[in-house]
Protein backbone atom coordinates (compact mmCIF):
# COMPACT_ATOMS: atom_id res chain seq x y z
CA UNK A 1 0.00 0.00 0.00
CA UNK A 2 1.25 3.81 -0.51
CA UNK A 3 2.98 4.47 2.75
CA UNK A 4 1.46 8.16 2.87
CA UNK A 5 -2.20 6.39 2.41
CA UNK A 6 -4.36 7.79 5.65
CA UNK A 7 -7.34 6.54 7.44
CA UNK A 8 -9.07 8.90 9.42
CA UNK A 9 -11.16 8.07 13.15
CA UNK A 10 -14.06 9.80 14.00
CA UNK A 11 -13.98 9.90 17.95
CA UNK A 12 -16.14 10.44 20.76
CA UNK A 13 -19.74 12.11 20.57
CA UNK A 14 -18.63 15.33 18.83
CA UNK A 15 -16.72 12.72 16.11
CA UNK A 16 -13.34 14.59 16.57
CA UNK A 17 -11.36 13.80 13.29
CA UNK A 18 -7.71 11.93 13.53
CA UNK A 19 -5.96 10.98 10.70
CA UNK A 20 -3.11 8.06 10.97
CA UNK A 21 -0.86 6.58 8.23
CA UNK A 22 -2.80 2.79 6.64
CA UNK A 23 0.37 1.14 7.19
CA UNK A 24 0.73 2.28 11.23
CA UNK A 25 -2.81 0.95 11.80
CA UNK A 26 -2.32 -2.56 9.86
CA UNK A 27 0.95 -2.67 11.63
CA UNK A 28 -0.71 -3.32 15.26
CA UNK A 29 -4.01 -4.65 14.48
CA UNK A 30 -5.36 -7.17 12.00
CA UNK A 31 -8.99 -6.07 13.39
CA UNK A 32 -8.48 -2.60 12.28
CA UNK A 33 -6.88 -4.02 9.25
CA UNK A 34 -9.92 -5.95 8.01
CA UNK A 35 -12.71 -3.15 9.69
CA UNK A 36 -10.44 -0.78 7.34
CA UNK A 37 -11.78 -3.30 3.77
CA UNK A 38 -15.07 -4.00 5.25
CA UNK A 39 -18.60 -2.72 5.80
CA UNK A 40 -17.53 -1.06 9.08
CA UNK A 41 -16.17 1.87 7.02
CA UNK A 42 -18.32 4.62 5.78
CA UNK A 43 -18.38 4.49 1.85
CA UNK A 44 -15.56 2.93 1.57
CA UNK A 45 -13.42 6.22 2.59
CA UNK A 46 -11.11 4.84 4.75
CA UNK A 47 -13.22 6.32 7.87
CA UNK A 48 -14.32 4.15 10.96
CA UNK A 49 -16.31 5.85 13.48
CA UNK A 50 -15.87 5.38 17.24
CA UNK A 51 -18.57 6.86 19.73
CA UNK A 52 -17.65 4.66 22.72
CA UNK A 53 -14.15 6.36 23.49
CA UNK A 54 -12.52 9.54 24.66
CA UNK A 55 -10.22 11.83 22.55
CA UNK A 56 -7.93 11.70 25.83
CA UNK A 57 -7.98 7.54 24.95
CA UNK A 58 -7.36 7.69 21.26
CA UNK A 59 -4.35 10.63 21.44
CA UNK A 60 -2.77 8.13 23.68
CA UNK A 61 -3.91 5.50 20.76
CA UNK A 62 -1.62 7.59 18.19
CA UNK A 63 1.41 7.93 20.39
CA UNK A 64 1.75 4.21 21.05
CA UNK A 65 0.83 3.17 17.27
CA UNK A 66 3.24 5.53 15.99
CA UNK A 67 5.95 5.08 19.13
CA UNK A 68 4.60 2.28 21.46
CA UNK A 69 5.04 4.73 23.88
CA UNK A 70 3.13 7.26 25.36
CA UNK A 71 3.70 10.71 27.41
CA UNK A 72 1.97 10.72 30.67
CA UNK A 73 1.99 13.36 33.09
CA UNK A 74 2.43 11.35 36.08
CA UNK A 75 5.78 10.49 36.39
CA UNK A 76 8.43 10.65 39.45
CA UNK A 77 8.70 14.09 39.78
CA UNK A 78 5.19 15.11 39.21
CA UNK A 79 3.70 16.92 42.49
CA UNK A 80 0.08 16.31 42.86
CA UNK A 81 -2.13 19.18 43.51
CA UNK A 82 -4.71 18.72 46.38
CA UNK A 83 -7.45 18.44 43.35
CA UNK A 84 -6.81 16.02 40.71
CA UNK A 85 -8.89 17.09 37.51
CA UNK A 86 -5.69 16.24 35.19
CA UNK A 87 -4.60 12.93 36.52
CA UNK A 88 -7.82 11.75 37.07
CA UNK A 89 -8.55 12.33 33.11
CA UNK A 90 -5.17 10.71 32.62
CA UNK A 91 -6.31 7.63 34.74
CA UNK A 92 -9.54 7.65 32.81
CA UNK A 93 -8.19 7.70 29.49
CA UNK A 94 -5.71 4.67 30.15
CA UNK A 95 -8.95 2.36 31.45
CA UNK A 96 -10.90 3.71 28.53
CA UNK A 97 -7.49 2.81 25.98
CA UNK A 98 -7.52 -0.75 27.81
CA UNK A 99 -11.06 -1.13 26.48
CA UNK A 100 -10.38 0.55 23.31
CA UNK A 101 -7.13 -1.89 22.88
CA UNK A 102 -9.32 -5.44 24.24
CA UNK A 103 -11.55 -3.96 21.25
CA UNK A 104 -8.97 -4.28 18.77
CA UNK A 105 -7.23 -7.04 19.97
CA UNK A 106 -3.83 -5.65 20.61
CA UNK A 107 -2.28 -7.31 23.73
CA UNK A 108 0.61 -5.27 23.38
CA UNK A 109 -0.91 -2.07 23.94
CA UNK A 110 -2.97 -4.03 26.81
CA UNK A 111 0.06 -5.08 28.76
CA UNK A 112 1.82 -1.48 28.37
CA UNK A 113 -1.25 0.33 29.47
CA UNK A 114 -1.29 -1.79 32.77
CA UNK A 115 2.47 -1.63 33.33
CA UNK A 116 2.39 2.35 33.25
CA UNK A 117 -0.65 2.17 35.70
CA UNK A 118 1.35 0.44 38.19
CA UNK A 119 3.99 2.68 37.76
CA UNK A 120 1.90 5.73 38.01
CA UNK A 121 0.47 3.73 41.58
CA UNK A 122 4.11 3.12 42.71
CA UNK A 123 4.91 7.04 42.07
CA UNK A 124 1.46 8.27 43.54
CA UNK A 125 0.07 5.53 46.25
CA UNK A 126 -3.61 6.02 45.10
CA UNK A 127 -5.44 3.88 44.07
CA UNK A 128 -7.61 5.38 40.77
CA UNK A 129 -11.52 4.66 42.19
CA UNK A 130 -13.26 7.13 39.41
CA UNK A 131 -12.36 4.94 36.78
CA UNK A 132 -14.20 1.80 38.42
CA UNK A 133 -17.69 2.15 37.44
CA UNK A 134 -16.44 2.57 33.62
CA UNK A 135 -14.15 -0.52 34.19
CA UNK A 136 -16.53 -3.27 35.10
CA UNK A 137 -19.37 -1.64 32.77
CA UNK A 138 -16.62 -2.16 29.79
CA UNK A 139 -14.56 -4.64 30.85
CA UNK A 140 -15.76 -8.86 31.01
CA UNK A 141 -15.90 -10.89 34.60
CA UNK A 142 -12.43 -12.30 33.76
CA UNK A 143 -10.66 -9.19 32.62
CA UNK A 144 -7.18 -9.14 33.54
CA UNK A 145 -7.36 -5.45 33.90
CA UNK A 146 -10.51 -6.09 36.58
CA UNK A 147 -8.32 -8.70 37.83
CA UNK A 148 -5.04 -6.34 38.01
CA UNK A 149 -7.34 -3.31 39.56
CA UNK A 150 -8.96 -5.79 42.41
CA UNK A 151 -5.76 -7.01 43.81
CA UNK A 152 -4.45 -3.60 43.94
CA UNK A 153 -7.05 -2.93 46.02
CA UNK A 154 -6.87 -6.08 48.42
CA UNK A 155 -2.89 -5.94 48.63
CA UNK A 156 -2.55 -2.09 49.71
CA UNK A 157 -5.60 -0.41 49.95
CA UNK A 158 -6.71 0.76 53.16
CA UNK A 159 -9.72 1.07 55.34
CA UNK A 160 -10.08 5.08 54.82
CA UNK A 161 -10.48 3.97 51.12
CA UNK A 162 -13.36 1.99 51.41
CA UNK A 163 -14.99 4.73 53.97
CA UNK A 164 -14.43 7.69 52.21
CA UNK A 165 -15.07 6.18 48.39
CA UNK A 166 -17.69 3.85 49.41
CA UNK A 167 -19.39 5.60 46.26
CA UNK A 168 -17.17 4.75 43.39
CA UNK A 169 -17.13 0.79 43.89
CA UNK A 170 -19.29 -1.16 42.01
CA UNK A 171 -21.12 -4.15 43.73
CA UNK A 172 -19.61 -6.83 41.22
CA UNK A 173 -16.00 -4.99 42.22
CA UNK A 174 -17.25 -5.78 46.27
CA UNK A 175 -17.82 -9.13 45.81
CA UNK A 176 -14.69 -9.70 43.49
CA UNK A 177 -12.63 -8.03 46.46
CA UNK A 178 -14.45 -10.36 49.06
CA UNK A 179 -13.71 -13.33 46.44
CA UNK A 180 -10.09 -12.32 46.54
CA UNK A 181 -9.63 -12.09 50.26
CA UNK A 182 -11.66 -15.45 50.89
CA UNK A 183 -9.15 -17.13 48.40
CA UNK A 184 -5.94 -15.07 50.28
CA UNK A 185 -7.81 -16.72 53.62
CA UNK A 186 -7.99 -20.48 52.46
CA UNK A 187 -4.17 -19.97 52.64
CA UNK A 188 -3.55 -18.23 56.37
CA UNK A 189 -4.41 -19.97 59.71
CA UNK A 190 -7.85 -18.53 60.61
CA UNK A 191 -8.73 -16.04 63.22
CA UNK A 192 -10.81 -17.41 65.70
CA UNK A 193 -14.27 -16.38 66.82
CA UNK A 194 -15.68 -16.08 70.05
CA UNK A 195 -19.60 -15.81 70.32
CA UNK A 196 -19.67 -13.50 73.53
CA UNK A 197 -17.51 -10.74 71.52
CA UNK A 198 -21.05 -10.27 69.52
CA UNK A 199 -23.42 -10.13 72.76
CA UNK A 200 -25.13 -7.06 73.71
CA UNK A 201 -24.13 -5.91 77.49
CA UNK A 202 -26.97 -6.53 79.31
CA UNK A 203 -25.82 -4.42 82.29
CA UNK A 204 -27.60 -1.88 80.72
CA UNK A 205 -31.21 -2.95 80.35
Amino acid sequence: SNPKSLVTFLVGPGSTEFLIHKEVVWLHSDILSAAFNSRFTEDQTQTYRLEDTSEGAFRLFMQWLYCQNFKIIQGPEHIYPENCPLEWAEDTALVELWVLADKFVIPRLQNFIIDTMQKIFEYSNYIPVHTFHYLYINTAMDSLLRRYIVRLCVVFAHKSLYDKFYQYFPHDMLVDIAMEYASRAETLDRPGLSVADYHVDTSIG
